[in-house]
């Protein structure tokens, strides 16, 4: 037994070593693998930024060609001679001296023919006193043609280019030339830009502009056809800092232009890459605008000690300090089983106490369900009741426990369970369901019910369904008073549009009744005064077309009198003419618009449109909107309503506009308001156009008040007759 007590710590002691020698080996190989993985991570994270360098370099000259061709645009519609104040007019409000990086504006060369170069500086300087040739060198070549550079924004910044002649250098001219050649944008190689403050690389960015819309197919029709190039002046550093600020944690990186012999040029530069590598170097060439750039890149980190380094050495450090902990994990056993048995004593009690908090909040879920004013169930699917709470239970003269588990065949007659068993099938198909219908209280009082059942899913599955009872008998004693009360107010506003109408139809009438008067005393004279042999039977007849005539206007004035004043509440909808409602209502408003000196006119956009309505409703709709505006501007020098119908996506819309200035904007809102009236005392009822805003939405459609070129208008929105039955036949 001692032999066996000194051996056991070594025993342990062995094993401890063993386990931590072990987990130091191991650490030391997952830091190591960790560190790799970070390192190509870091590298493969580099080569994504620097492919979104090459994008952003794309983009930039993308985003120059936007203002180019803007200024290609500006030429054509000026017929190719725009100021200087006017290219600056066009250039600000747009943003073009701030928005595009890189750029130190933008500007348009003009191609102007050696014989007519005087001519063009006389045109020139009546515009600007100031202009002048700048010429680039000692000597300039001979060619037939001068590329000037007339126009460039701002010239705060570029005033040294301004009459540059850009055919006098090499670089300048080749890229010109090969733009107007192609009919494409170019660029030029790196050149020193005369308005650039410091000595650095730049470049312009050519984009020819032809006396065509679009350029001319052969090489030969461009030439002839050019007129200049939309251009702009670039700064190489600018671009590259550009670049940079949209790609801050790309590593190092430089623009290099190739020239010929595998010359290179650096645009811009990060820092100096003589003394790297090449295996840590990245290069991509590619094409911008017709020169060969090289983009090089350093995308191996040369610090020591990185972040993932750390992280590396972080690992490791944990690994090894998880190995003391396994090394002691034996000896903590006995330990452990403690915690765990007092744990679940701990857990013991907190189960207890959440069972007691869920019976509280349980017992309060139900004091709520039985307060709501609403009879409320849950059945499964097996159609057994699961809750109820007391409202539902009383309308079965059961108590919510008595009503738990009983199935809904017994509790509901059968009647009334067949009924229910559509909206049961659905529900639980998980289509939520809502319908009304009449009940039995316990007073034998007849109830109007909204019913919902809402499904309850599990796992995308229903396993029953809520049952809410709302009793809406009150909201619809209330409804059909309200309906009571618009009859009213809709009889109303009738009899007074009757009132006015009147004097205007008795002068209707009275007018035929005077032709037929005097028709007839001349037909008596003919009669008394002739024999059968010497009677003018030619203009009997003609008098007789006349009383007839005059017979049949009178007839249609009663008619749509009549048909106007009837009760037509009860009337089915019928697919009517607009040209016929239109034409109805404007002859029982006719005296009283001519008696006002008011010229009216119907526009129809498209003949032909119906409307399924109630005609007589639409009808007075049109005669309140014609007898507001005859009320506003019956006072004005210029009076007149114009009257337009149109169909817009299968939508009918009249619309009234008269010459009135349009209604103030403080009583805009208030307008469609019953009782609400801007006219004098005793001239308006206030309830127009509040009828007429329930009409039309009776018949799905709605009206709006809007200011039409400076006028007052008012828009009647109905769905067209054929639009609307194939709504229903797909319903």
């Amino acid at each position: 037994m001692l032999d066996a007590r000194l051996k056991y710590p070594f025993r342990k002691l062995f094993c401890s070593n063993t386990v931590l020698v072990f987990g130091v080996i191991v650490s030391a190989i997952v830091s190591i693998s960790v560190d790799r993985f970070f390192e190509q991570k870091k590298i493969d994270k580099n080569l994504t930024h620097m492919e979104n360098v090459v994008r952003d370099i794309e983009l930039a000259f993308d985003q120059y060609s936007h203002p180019l061709q803007g200024c290609v645009g500006l030429y054509h519609s000026h017929d190719f001679n725009v100021s200087a104040s006017k290219y600056r007019s066009y250039a600000v409000p747009r943003g073009l001296f701030q928005n595009f990086k890189g750029a130190l504006g933008f500007g348009f060369i003009r191609k102007v023919n050696k014989a007519d170069l005087s001519t063009y500086l006389k045109k020139n300087r009546e515009l600007r006193k100031d202009f002048n040739l700048r010429r680039i060198g000692d000597v300039q070549p001979e060619r037939d043609d001068v590329y000037v550079i007339e126009v460039v924004e701002p010239v705060e910044v570029n005033a040294k280019a301004v009459g540059l002649v850009v055919s006098d250098e090499l670089h300048r001219y080749q890229a010109a030339f090969q733009s107007m050649r192609t009919g494409r944008p170019a660029i030029t190689k790196s050149i020193q830009l005369v308005q650039a403050q410091k000595n650095e690389p730049g470049f312009l960015y050519f984009l020819p502009i032809y006396k065509t819309q679009r350029p001319p197919e052969t090489e030969s029709e461009r030439v002839k056809q050019l007129v200049g190039w939309a251009y702009a002046p670039i700064l190489a550093s600018e671009l590259g800092r550009f670049v940079l600020s949209r790609n801050q944690f790309a590593p190092p990186f430089e623009i290099v232009e190739l020239g010929a012999q595998d010359s290179k040029l650096k645009l811009f530069s990060q820092l100096n890459f003589k003394n790297l590598d090449q295996s840590q170097m990245w290069i991509k060439k590619m094409n911008v605008v017709g020169q060969d750039w090289e983009i090089r890149a350093n995308i191996k980190t040369s610090t020591i000690w990185t972040v993932d380094s750390l992280w590396s050495m972080l690992l490791f450090l944990l690994l090894s300090s998880l190995s003391f902990i396994v090394s002691n994990y034996l000896s903590s056993l006995k330990k452990e089983f403690k915690m765990k048995d007092h744990a679940i004593r701990v857990t013991q009690k907190a189960v207890d106490d959440a069972t007691h908090e869920l019976q509280e909040k349980s017992d309060f879920l139900k004091t709520i369900i039985n307060g709501l004013p609403a009879l409320v169930g849950y059945w499964d699917r097996d159609l057994k009741n699961r809750l109820s709470n007391s409202k539902h239970s009383d309308y079965f003269h059961l108590s919510p426990e008595q009503m738990y588990g009983q199935s809904m065949t017994q509790l509901f007659p059968k009647e009334i369970y067949l009924k229910l068993v559509p909206y049961i099938e659905d529900v639980l198909k998980g289509v939520p369901q809502e319908f009304e219908h009449v009940i039995e209280d316990s007073m034998g009082e007849k109830r109007t019910m909204r019913t919902s059942f809402f499904p309850d899913f599990k796992k995308n599955e229903v396993i029953g369904f809520i049952v809410i009872l709302l009793d809406i008998s009150d909201i619809r004693e209330l409804e059909k008073e309200n309906q009571e009360k618009q009859a009213q107010l809709y009889s109303r506003s009738k009899l007074s549009m009757l009132g006015e109408m009147a004097a205007g139809i008795a002068h209707e009438i009275n007018n035929p009744l005077t032709i037929i008067n005097v028709k007839i005393l001349n037909l008596k004279s003919q009669l008394s005064k002739s024999d059968n042999l010497t009677l003018d039977r030619e203009k009997i007849f003609q008098n007789i077309d006349i009383i007839s005539n005059t017979v049949h206007r009178i007839s249609a004035i009663i008619k749509g009198l009549r048909t106007f004043s009837r009760d037509s509440d009860q009337d089915p909808y019928e697919n009517c003419l607009v040209e016929n409602i239109i034409e109805q209502t404007l002859s029982l408003t006719k005296e009283r618009v001519n008696k006002r000196s008011i010229d009216i006119r119907v526009n129809y956009m498209q003949s032909g449109l119906t409307l399924s309505c109630n005609q007589v409703q639409i009808e007075q709709v049109l005669m309140n909107l014609i007898s507001n505006s005859i009320d506003a501007i019956e006072d004005l020098n210029e009076k007149w309503i114009n009257i337009h119908v149109s169909l817009v996506r299968d939508r009918v819309h009249i619309r009234f506009v008269d010459s009135g200035c349009g209604i103030a904007p403080a009583v805009v809102d208030k307008i469609m308001q019953p009782f609400f009236t801007t006219k004098a005392v005793g001239k308006g009822t206030g309830i127009g156009l509040s009828i007429s805003k329930g009409i039309l939405e009776n018949h799905g459609g709605h009206l709006t008040y809007e200011l039409f070129d400076g006028h007052t208008s008012f828009v009647m929105n109905l769905p067209e007759a054929c639009s609307m039955s194939q709504e229903n036949k797909a319903s």
